[in-house]
């Protein structure tokens, strides 16, 4: 085998299927990447079917509701961060501060964003992602792209999504050298 892909190379490979129609894609020019999508659908469906389905479920059996509840909302108190950035990037200043006050919110008065405050204080959810952010600077547009082991998106969402991964917001609480 060789080496593995490293981090930085990533992106690179994206952008360059996102910039380029691929050789193997068909002479469909509303869906030029319908072959790779095709591919990358099975790859996905068969990843599901034997690994991710059969580990979520596990996981559901040995892990109680309220723990797998404070787990989905950590990650969502993270993807709100992603999406006030997101609105500080689209200028959006109120939709930002909610954000803001949202994760300030779940993070010292719910335990680091185990319990979910903000929502039963009714502060607005704006969840959003870099992507949103490239269609409201005008990528309006995107090509039907499958994201290995995602699943199916637009080339524009992933490549935010991309990007969100590369740099994630938890590097910036943990501090991961």
């Amino acid at each position: 085998m060789g080496e593995p892909v490293k981090k930085s190379a990533i992106p690179l490979i994206v952008l360059g299927l996102a910039a380029a129609q691929p050789a193997w894609a068909e002479r469909n020019p509303a869906d030029p990447y319908e072959r790779y999508n095709r591919v990358m659908f099975k790859v996905n469906d068969t990843a599901d079917k034997y690994v991710i389905s059969p580990v979520a479920r596990g996981y559901r059996a040995v892990t109680p509701k309220p723990v797998r509840m404070g787990v989905t909302n950590f990650f969502d108190n993270l993807r709100d961060v992603v999406s006030m950035g997101s609105n500080l990037l689209r200028l959006d200043i109120k939709r930002a501060s909610e954000d803001f006050v949202r994760v300030g919110i779940n993070s010292t008065f719910g335990l680091g964003g185990l319990i979910n405050i903000a929502d039963a204080g009714g502060v607005p959810n704006n969840k959003n992602t870099l992507g949103d952010t490239f269609a409201s600077w005008g990528w309006k547009n995107s090509n039907y792209f499958v994201y290995p082991l995602m699943g199916p998106s637009t080339v524009r969402d992933s490549v935010g999504g991309t990007i969100t991964y590369l740099y994630p917001v938890k590097n910036v609480i943990f501090k991961t050298d």
